[in-house]
């Protein structure tokens, strides 16, 4: 379990929502935002128990960190279904969700840390990455742009990839 003292990053707030105890920091803190043009990369890693889940574990890209019924962005893996969601949420009702399938959801996103690579090529288009490799693009239906926060539940531990 991640705890303030032991952040990678410089953990901003941590408060409970429905009963998870959420983290966030400020991208700028790192110094990294989301920009056009511009790649952020993160690496990730979780307590292993998290695969038994169903719903996995998320990593959210928000403009407030605070502001649970924007999303621009959640990342979210699900080992029980073998299958990565992305998704945004606007004005607390989620757009449909962007499902790719992934036989190694377990050990590529639970077992071992991973590398999330995020290319802002437009307001509302990203590139993802995971681990160097090409998955898939996103419209984000927000501007990603004005993203300002990563947040993320307690069990799982962001740091900047270089």
């Amino acid at each position: 379990m991640i705890t303030l003292e032991s952040a990678p990053f410089c953990v901003l707030f941590v408060e409970v929502y429905k009963g998870f105890s959420m983290l966030y920091y400020e991208l700028s803190a790192k110094g990294q935002s989301m920009v056009v043009g511009k790649v952020v990369s993160f690496r990730i890693s979780c307590d292993k128990s998290l695969s038994d889940i169903s719903g996995g574990f998320a990593v959210n890209f928000q403009e407030d960190n605070e502001d649970y019924e924007n999303i621009a962005f959640h990342f979210n893996p699900r080992a029980e279904s073998s299958k990565v969601v992305l998704n945004t949420r606007i004005r607390s009702k989620w757009i449909k969700e962007h499902i790719f399938g992934d036989n190694k959801v377990k050990s590529d996103y639970y077992i071992n840390p991973f590398k999330l690579t995020i290319e802002v090529k437009n307001k509302e288009h990203i590139l993802v990455s995971v681990n160097d490799k090409f998955i898939t693009g996103y419209n984000c239906k927000l501007d990603i742009t004005k993203v300002k926060y990563v947040c993320w539940a307690n069990g799982v531990e962001i740091d900047r990839a270089d």
